[in-house]
């Protein structure tokens, strides 16, 4: 019963990460005014916005002007109520399974922002500096020194990316939003963990880009966000990051 209860809120907090989603780099509010179809204004029913279903009861399309509505929706609302299944099978009933929730679902938001627009705003930044703030709440002064480590290190490394990769190439190789991004993982997650997201990011684009190149869907030189990329390392390393590490440790001695 549980999951099913952690499934179904997730679906609703997908539903409402499409409002941020769409409505946060336009510079609007995102509680004003209610839900409406951006054709032809019709307010948006109750009934008309249940996850997922009202987007099936409806043919994907405005009940009103019958213009087509993206499939992004319901794929929004799905992915988080898997992820946020995920993070409860892996985390259980407790505090440390809201903070990862909250952090999963901000890292839903910056993915598909990225995608679309290019950027990572600095408000969903600011918000998941939270995560991090409980955590050095719950664990001390030992764990905020780690953290604090994380953020430099991890955020440095990134940084240092971006630098001389702009002397190699010529170009801009990486945007700031993703440097600030690495310094928020490196914050939440601690330098060790953090690092070992970072290396996920890389390791997770190099996999998809090889896949993608061929099939021509991304050409050589095309812009590519990299948020969406530091959110699946960062998701994974806040899932099996510990596990990780403690088996390379043993690995290696």
């Amino acid at each position: 019963m549980l999951y099913i209860l952690v499934f179904l809120l997730g679906l609703m907090i997908g539903s409402f990460l499409n409002v941020v989603i769409f409505r946060v780099p336009a510079g609007e509010s995102i509680v004003s005014p209610p839900s409406h179809c951006p054709h032809c204004n019709h307010g948006i029913k109750p009934w008309e916005n249940i996850p997922v279903l009202s987007w099936l009861f409806l043919g994907g399309r405005c009940s009103n002007c019958k213009t087509p509505i993206s499939k992004r929706y319901p794929l929004v609302e799905l992915l988080t109520g898997i992820v946020f299944l995920i993070v409860y099978w892996r985390y259980g009933y407790g505090v440390g399974s809201i903070i990862y929730l909250y952090f999963s679902a901000i890292l839903i938001a910056i993915t598909f922002v990225d995608l679309d627009h290019l950027i990572i705003p600095d408000s969903f930044l600011l918000w998941a500096l939270i995560p991090g703030v409980v955590t050095w709440w719950m664990g001390g002064t030992g764990i905020l020194i780690e953290q604090l480590i994380g953020a430099v290190a991890v955020g440095g490394t990134f940084f240092a990316i971006r630098y001389f990769g702009e002397k190699v190439f010529k170009k801009e190789a990486m945007g700031m939003g993703d440097v600030k991004f690495a310094v928020l993982l490196g914050w939440t997650l601690g330098w060790q963990v953090g690092f070992l997201a970072g290396f996920m990011s890389f390791l997770v684009a190099s996999l998809i880009l090889v896949v993608l190149m061929p099939l021509k869907i991304i050409k050589m030189g095309q812009q590519v966000p990299f948020g969406p990329f530091i959110a699946a390392g960062t998701w994974l390393a806040l899932l099996f990051g510990v596990d990780i590490l403690n088996w390379y440790l043993d690995f290696i001695t």
